[in-house]
């Protein structure tokens, strides 16, 4: 074990068992973000492509030109 899983178990021994409930619980909500960043990345990013194209033509260049 490295010394930060060490020092989590460490301390959370000393916790009562409703904290330790509540402090596996944060771990595992962590997990599941986590999980959902790297899964939902690539979807925003093929979104976010589909929807800005649109304003990828000469009249929005020349809209936006003084503002560059």
């Amino acid at each position: 074990m490295n010394k930060l899983i060490k020092e989590i178990t460490l301390h959370s021994r000393a916790l009562p068992e409703s904290i330790q409930q509540e402090v596996l619980d944060f771990i595992k909500f962590k997990e599941n973000r986590l999980e959902m960043e790297s899964k939902g990345c690539a979807e925003v990013s093929l979104l976010s492509e589909a929807s800005l194209s649109e304003w990828n033509n000469d009249e929005e260049d020349e809209a936006w030109k003084n503002f560059q």
